[in-house]
């Protein structure tokens, strides 16, 4: 791969006419008077390509065509060309401009070469030459760095040097780069440049800093210098010379490129080549810091704001979202589109973690990753479990309350791990971030531990998900017992609604009624029995009652007995009103108590997780019971019912109840229930 890739470096007399080539060419033109032509066709084919490897047959077919294409009938037949090419071989060769490619003796290709090229041996010889020539610079200070013009005799190519601006350098200098070429060459203002062996790439800066302390220790403008330092840097003042400010490699970058803009100022290249050289690169290397600060800096404050957003944003977000947040905020727009990206890029990755640690909380969703702030996860999860406890529990009050028969029948019912399975299935199959972490149960424990302890409401949360054993293992609870799912009260709801006698063993109640009579029918018997010992004779009985039929009399009727009647008869329409009452009720509540279907009625329409806001509801709920009761002067069942759908349709936050049929069905039974116990 490394041979085919320097075939592309082309040498320098292919494309620059000079004084090399010029010489070269000259040299053909007296070999042949057509060797010229087919030299510049030689350069036609490696330019057309970009490569110095020119296969042979290839070569001859390009020069036929470059032949026909110039007019010269000397490069129109392939033979000719082979013998105008051998004239000129043997030249190119011993010039060095061209090796051969043999297979068996044979050429089978050209490569097009450089004589002032460096060999291997040159590469080691330099190099050598180079590390002896930097060891001096590090303890003269007026001895510039090396060039390239330092070695005259070799032209350098890419596959040898590695060529880079001072701002490149500036850049790279600490960073992770690996220099696959054994030279480097830096790129300086007024056309300068320092050569360098590749394996001190890194160390360029320090010899730098040692060439401007060495200048700054010895310079007679050095005490003028530091007094217009300590003017300028506040941090300064307690300091008595320059040479409290070394070593300078522990000096601010503002200190330094303060320095360097000041030396730069009465300094010049013809005069001082290696204070200025060491000037250049510091100074690069002091802006490049500074612009990293402030770009830090404002990185910071772009974070600083994303996490705000984050933090007002009570749900899920990805990556789009905060990129598309560039066209809404005009302090992101001072970033171009390129490096918005990276900055946003570079937030995520540096602030979301999978278990709370960072102020981001990732998760993998429909194939892409999306993110929440930790301090909204847990409303997020709590709001999930409620949906998820509404959703089933609606979905197994509509199967019992249609067919209870068939419901109780259904497999997953028939025991409390069963049930607890079948919850589990119906959980992974929700499209949500929770079911991602409950796939991760170390991460979840992790961050319901930082809920818990940053959030008053969350009491309990790890609990509430999790077991922990002696041992200090987190086992994950069964989904239903997070979701609030319990199967003992689910049974006992779906009973409430199967037939009269399939709620209990008929037969065996036919026996007890049988037996019960019996018990009933011997006591009543004894009882007679034993009134009968206790009777009067027959004649005590039977004269008290003929004489007072003999003495019998009408008594006329008083006013007070008169209007004792219409009391009864108001009393006869009252009792009439519970009687309907009490029939609605029993209709209601079937062999269940009022206290019990209460309870049912309100997990329907008060099924929600979080335990003050079904407090509230409830609350909310009596008091607009309250506060209607008054309303009913007759109670009727048909007043009760009209006044329950006015209730109902008049407030928006009761219509906003899930089960609405539930809601009605608990206001109408406290109704019936409060006008019940009132008459008694």
């Amino acid at each position: 791969m490394e041979e085919k890739k320097s075939y592309s470096i082309l040498p320098d007399w292919i494309h620059t006419k000079n004084e090399e080539r010029l010489n070269l060419e000259g040299e053909l033109s007296l070999i042949n008077p057509n060797a010229l032509s087919l030299f510049y066709g030689i350069i036609d084919y490696a330019e057309k390509y970009h490569t110095s490897y020119l296969p042979f047959d290839g070569l001859v077919k390009h020069l036929c065509d470059y032949g026909l294409k110039i007019g010269n009938p000397a490069l129109k037949t392939q033979s000719s060309i082979i013998e105008i090419f051998k004239s000129i071989y043997l030249l190119l060769v011993k010039k060095k401009y061209c090796q051969p490619e043999l297979v068996e003796k044979k050429v089978v290709a050209i490569i097009l070469r450089d004589p002032k090229a460096p060999t291997v041996d040159d590469i080691k010889k330099i190099l050598e030459s180079l590390k002896n020539e930097y060891e001096k610079c590090s303890t003269e200070e007026k001895r510039p760095f090396p060039s390239e013009s330092h070695f005259p005799n070799f032209h350098f190519y890419p596959d040898v040097v590695y060529v880079l601006s001072l701002k490149e350098f500036a850049e790279k200098v600490f960073s992770d780069i690996k220099i696959e070429q054994p030279l480097c060459k830096i790129l300086l203002p007024e056309n300068q440049d320092i050569f360098l062996p590749s394996q001190i790439f890194k160390q360029l800066f320090d010899f730098a800093l040692l060439k401007l302390q060495l200048f700054l220790s010895y310079s007679e403008s050095s005490n003028l210098l530091f007094k217009k330092l300590k003017e300028k840097f506040s941090s300064l003042k307690m300091l008595n010379s320059m040479k409290d400010l070394f070593p300078l490699a522990r000096a601010e970058h503002e200190i330094l490129a303060a320095i360097t803009m000041e030396i730069l100022g009465f300094t010049s290249i013809e005069k001082d080549l290696a204070i200025w050289q060491s000037c250049q690169i510091v100074q690069a290397i002091a802006f490049k810091k500074g612009v990293e600060t402030q770009r830090k800096t404002i990185e910071k404050g772009t974070f600083d704001i994303f996490l705000k957003i984050a933090e007002k944003t009570p749900s899920f977000f990805n990556r789009s979202s905060l990129l598309k947040l560039r066209d809404s905020y005009s302090n992101f727009r001072v970033f171009s589109l390129e490096n918005y990206i990276k900055i946003v890029d570079q937030f995520l990755s540096e602030y979301s973690s999978k278990d709370a640690s960072l102020p981001l909380i990732f998760a993998e969703l429909h194939n892409e990753r999306v993110y929440i702030h930790r301090n909204n996860f847990y409303k997020h999860l709590i709001d999930f479990l409620d949906k998820l406890f509404i959703d089933l529990h609606k979905k197994f009050s509509d199967e019992y309350t249609k067919n209870a028969k068939a419901f109780l029948k259904e497999a997953f019912i028939q025991s409390e791990e069963a049930f607890n399975e079948y919850v589990n299935e119906i959980v992974n199959k929700e499209n949500s971030f929770v079911v991602y972490y409950l796939k991760d149960a170390l991460s979840l424990y992790k961050i319901l531990l930082f809920c818990e302890s940053n959030n008053s409401d969350a009491k309990g949360i790890v609990k509430r998900f999790f077991t922990v054993k002696e041992n200090g293992e987190v086992i994950l609870r069964p989904f239903s017992k997070i979701i609030g799912l319990d199967y003992q009260k689910i049974i006992k709801e779906a009973k409430v609604f199967l037939p009269f006698f399939e709620q209990f063993n008929f037969f065996s109640w036919i026996f007890s009624l049988f037996r019960k009579f019996a018990e009933r029918f011997d006591k009543a018997l004894d009882s007679q029995l034993k009134a009968k010992k206790e009777l009067p004779a027959l004649s005590e009985i039977i004269h008290p009652v003929i004489s007072s039929v003999k003495e019998k009399k009408t008594i006329p009727e008083t006013a007070s007995e008169k209007g004792g009647k219409q009391q009864k008869t108001k009393k006869e329409k009252a009792l009439s009103y519970l009687k309907s009452l009490e029939e609605f009720k029993d209709e209601m509540i079937g062999n269940s108590s009022v206290e019990e279907m209460l309870s049912l009625y309100e997990s329907r329409w008060n099924h929600i997780l979080n335990k003050k806001t079904r407090e509230d509801n409830l609350k909310y709920v009596k008091d607009k019971i309250a506060n209607r009761i008054k309303f009913i002067k007759k109670p009727t069942v048909e007043n009760i019912l009209q006044e329950v759908e006015n209730i109902i349709i008049t407030d928006k936050n009761l219509q906003q109840l899930t089960d609405q049929n539930a809601l009605k069905k608990y206001i109408t039974l406290v109704f019936i229930e409060y006008f019940l116990k009132k008459q008694k």
